[in-house]
This record gives C-alpha cells, sequence and structure tokens, in this order.
C-alpha cells in the first residue's frame, strides 16, 4: 500500500497490519494488491501445484502478450534499469533497442535517439557491455527469440520475423552462433523437458 493511503484505510478498516508486499497468503484466503502482485501470486500458486516448468510456460506467455501490447516486464522496468545502465545516452540507446526488437534500427539512427554520435555510441557500449552496438542489439534480439521458442507456439519462422530477421536461414545461423544449437532442436527439446516434468507430476 502507498504510506498516503494508509490513514484512510485504517479509518475505513481498523488498523489492521498492511503487508510491505504485492500479496499475502495467510491461509484459506489469498488476496493480492494490484495486477502485477496478482500475476505473481498466479506464478507462484501454478509453481505450488504443477511446478515451475508450467509457472515458466504461464510466464513466457504473459510476456510475449505484454510486449505485444507495447507493454515492459513486470513492474514496468525498462531494459537499461534491469541492466544497471545509468548513463543517460546508453540507457536510451538499450531501451530504444528493446522497442524495436520487430524492426531493428539502424545506428545512426539509434545514435540519434541517444543523442550522441555514432562513434560515441560505439564507445559506450564497448565500454560498459563489452560488445559493440550491432553485437548487442542481435543478441537481444536473439535472446528474445529464446524465449519466444520455449515459451510459445509460434512457428520458427514468425519467430525469426518477429525479433527482426527476415530469414530463416539467417535467423538459425545466429541463434546457432550464440546458442550452440538451431532453434527447432532448442524447442524439441524444451518440450521434451516439459513432458518428462509432467509425466513426473503426474506419475
Amino acid at each position: 500500500m502507498q504510506p498516503r493511503l494508509a490513514p484512510a484505510f485504517f479509518e475505513t478498516f481498523g488498523r489492521h497490519p498492511i503487508a510491505g508486499f504485492g500479496h499475502s497468503d495467510p491461509g484459506a484466503v489469498m488476496t493480492a494488491a494490484g495486477s502485477e502482485a496478482g500475476l505473481r501470486l498466479a506464478l507462484e500458486v501454478i509453481t505450488g501445484w504443477e511446478g515451475e516448468s508450467l509457472a515458466d510456460a504461464v510466464a513466457g506467455e504473459l510476456g510475449r502478450v505484454r510486449g505485444a501490447s507495447g507493454a515492459g516486464e513486470p513492474g514496468g522496468q525498462r531494459l537499461s534499469e534491469r541492466l544497471g545502465v545509468h548513463h543517460e545516452a546508453l540507457a536510451r540507446c538499450v531501451d530504444a533497442m528493446e522497442r524495436n526488437l520487430e524492426t531493428p534500427l539502424d545506428k545512426p539512427a539509434l545514435a540519434r535517439l541517444a543523442g550522441v554520435s555514432p562513434r560515441h555510441m560505439e564507445r559506450l557500449f564497448l565500454g560498459f557491455f563489452q560488445q559493440t552496438p550491432g553485437g548487442f542489439y542481435r543478441n537481444l534480439r536473439l535472446a528474445r527469440a529464446r524465449q519466444l521458442l520455449e515459451h510459445t507456439a509460434m512457428p520458427v519462422m514468425e519467430v525469426a520475423l518477429a525479433t527482426g530477421f527476415q530469414s530463416a536461414s539467417h535467423f538459425a545461423r545466429a541463434f546457432l552462433e550464440l546458442y550452440g544449437c538451431p532453434p527447432s532442436r532448442l524447442r524439441r527439446e524444451r518440450r521434451r523437458r516439459n513432458a518428462d516434468d509432467l509425466r513426473a507430476h503426474l506419475g
């Protein structure tokens, strides 16, 4: 609860203890304060009942829906915040990359958004991430592709297009280079692990 709302709460409901977190499980009734806390509570329940694999799959599908609607990560954190980037120009750049995975921006456009020259942007990325802007952007898109492959039923070609790759062969080569296996094999292995987990749970 926001501190400014506490006096009105106490006046209406009495001085009940207020938890310092978003959801609570006192026993028979579970409660959550807001949509984000409700999602976290639901994932905890799924984990307890069905295991982490199903919870991960649900979380991944929720992430896909949130991404399609323009929402960020749970809690509204930008990529720069999750990575601990405090340099303003670099933060603007990585956040722009995250917003533009399907249609990647070129280096001059990213530099303009960051308010720096392309050369200075490159120095920032090399200093903070030890990667060029292009390499960082590609790996960011591939990380999103991996999430989609593991947690959705999107065809591989749709995953490629959703993460800015215009051909399946280019996507497969880039994915293999980063993760050591082709996209189709990663998906098969994930499905097999999920099936094994489900059989173990039912057994």
